[in-house]
């Protein structure tokens, strides 16, 4: 279909926008004139080097989504637990359970503050009608000189993580 024999499948073992990191890498090792198994190498070792934080403001969306069970969503409402995600081996895991807004942001600014991102690669922030979150991380990366990507959540996403979703991702150097 595609009339080339150079096609290479790779599972990144991530999801959103840490594949759209590899494939901006790709993209640019194209550009450069690098190999197939150059560009094949250089993003299967994107696997274990992507780095991913997220955070939810609300858990109503889970819950509708059958995600999180109707008694935890209301506990957790209640108490206003934000869920604080990461990509491990290829699945999304909870790294921390937050209470309050104020303190799902600090889990995203502190894991911007500590990143160590390859030099000439973008961050990636995604959201859903969070610049409150986004902003004060973009600034983040910003003060350190790396460029930032912000992108509107996709529908499965938004559909997911609802209104204040926000995520950070980048390439660790």
């Amino acid at each position: 279909m595609l009339e080339s024999e150079d096609i290479v499948i790779i599972d990144t073992m991530n999801v959103s926008a840490g594949i759209m990191l590899s494939l901006i890498e790709a993209g640019k090792m194209v550009k450069a004139g690098k190999s197939l198994k150059e560009i094949e190498a250089e993003v299967r070792s994107h696997k274990d080097r992507i780095k991913v934080l997220a955070s939810f403001d609300t858990l109503e969306n889970l819950v509708r989504g059958g995600r999180l069970s109707k008694a935890a969503g209301a506990v957790g409402g209640i108490l206003g637990i934000k869920p604080i995600l990461t990509v491990k081996d290829g699945r999304l895991e909870m790294k921390d359970k937050v209470r309050g807004t104020k303190k799902a942001l600090k889990a995203l600014t502190d894991f911007a503050e500590a990143a160590k991102v390859k030099p000439g690669t973008e961050v990636i922030l995604i959201h859903a009608k969070a610049d409150e979150i986004v902003n004060p991380v973009k600034a983040i990366f910003d003060s350190k000189g790396v460029s930032c990507i912000i992108v509107p959540v996709g529908t499965v996403i938004a559909t997911h993580g609802g209104p204040g979703f926000a995520g950070v991702f980048y390439l660790e150097a």
